[in-house]
């Protein structure tokens, strides 16, 4: 319980509304580099499969990324079939009326269909949280009280900026 309140509290924000916009301007979305992680390149498309391009939104999807890798350095895999069964149980369709207007936005932005946006952001989705939640399981004990859990949600925030300052300081985050 109290790791969907931490990853409650780390992505809060992410569904607000987003007004409708023209779609993008350049025509290869896939080549506007926004960052590098690890000698991976993060293009705005990456972003956009997931969050609005802002800042706040890119930082997060960053930091994300950062933390995916380290849980893979550790030795966790998420496997498709654990995406498959997680998305088919929570996530059938594009049908939640309040969440819609974002899809139809970032698929607008993208130059996708709706419901192909949705299911490429679900997936994604649900694999990075998965890697977040099995992070924050192997190095974190879970509080056993209320009065523990703030201190928990301030320990792993912490933990996540220092490994973002880690990568930045190490060159393994380079942001354009």
């Amino acid at each position: 319980m109290f790791l969907l309140i931490a990853f409650a509290i780390f992505i809060s924000g992410c569904s607000e509304p987003v007004e409708p916009t023209e779609p993008a301007a350049s025509a290869n979305i896939d080549g506007e580099l926004v960052a590098t992680v690890a000698g991976t390149e993060i293009s705005k498309k990456d972003v956009l499969l997931q969050y609005p391009f802002e800042e706040g939104y890119i930082e997060m999807y960053l930091k994300e990324e950062i933390i995916k890798l380290e849980a893979q350095k550790l030795g966790v895999l998420i496997t498709q079939d654990s995406v498959d069964y997680l998305k088919a149980a929570y996530y059938p369709g594009l049908d939640q009326e309040e969440d819609k207007d974002f899809f139809e936005t970032q698929a607008l932005e993208l130059g996708m269909e709706a419901e192909d946006y949705y299911n490429v952001w679900a997936t994604t989705y649900i694999e990075r949280n998965a890697y977040l939640q099995e992070y924050i399981q192997i190095n974190f004990d879970e509080p056993t009280s209320d009065a523990e859990a703030d201190i928990w949600r301030e320990n792993i925030t912490n933990h996540f900026n220092e490994l973002v300052a880690e990568y930045k300081s190490t060159g393994q985050l380079v942001i354009n």
